[in-house]
């Protein structure tokens, strides 16, 4: 029968019975302040386009003039306000004239300094130029460029961004 015996050196160790009183204290507050509650999320419920949960891609990066063709019916808007309702089909012509976004719809012109492009539809899918994109699009002036940037849910992105690099498993 094997007994082994444990020598240990209490003075090897840093909190020997002189410097527990120190570390409680210390452990006390760590454990306070780290489980303090935090307001972590919004109170409200909308978790549309917020700075906290939204990525934004650029998408196109022009200097004066930009086309867009429309392949499904969209919203134009500034801010709240909805502007137009753009059938498929139409093209979308944004330029810039004397720092000011002008855009073109057929013979409608129309003027901000930012345009958000989102789905007429249920599906939430914005199809313009022969492409697909979730989210909203946004279309501003940016150091005398006009930008194009899909504002796009965390959520979608992830999941888009998931099926374009993951392989199909068989």
């Amino acid at each position: 029968m094997n007994h082994f015996s444990i020598f240990i050196n209490h003075n090897f160790f840093p909190f020997s019975k002189t410097s527990k009183h120190k570390f409680f204290p210390l452990l006390f507050l760590l454990i306070f302040f780290g489980c303090s509650s935090t307001k972590r999320f919004s109170s409200d419920n909308n978790i549309g386009f917020s700075s906290s949960n939204t990525i934004r891609v650029l998408l196109d990066n022009n200097s004066n003039e930009l086309t867009i063709s429309v392949n499904d019916e969209i919203l134009i808007s500034h801010e709240s306000k909805k502007l137009a309702k753009v059938k498929s089909g139409n093209k979308l012509v944004f330029s810039i004239n004397s720092g000011e976004l002008n855009l073109k719809i057929g013979q409608a012109k129309l003027s901000s300094e930012k345009f958000y492009l989102t789905s007429a539809s249920a599906s939430e899918i914005i199809k313009i130029n022969g492409k697909q994109y979730r989210g909203r699009i946004v279309v501003s002036i940016f150091d005398y460029e006009i930008k194009v940037v899909n504002q796009i849910g965390l959520e979608d992105y992830v999941k888009g961004v998931m099926t374009k690099e993951m392989p199909i498993g068989k």
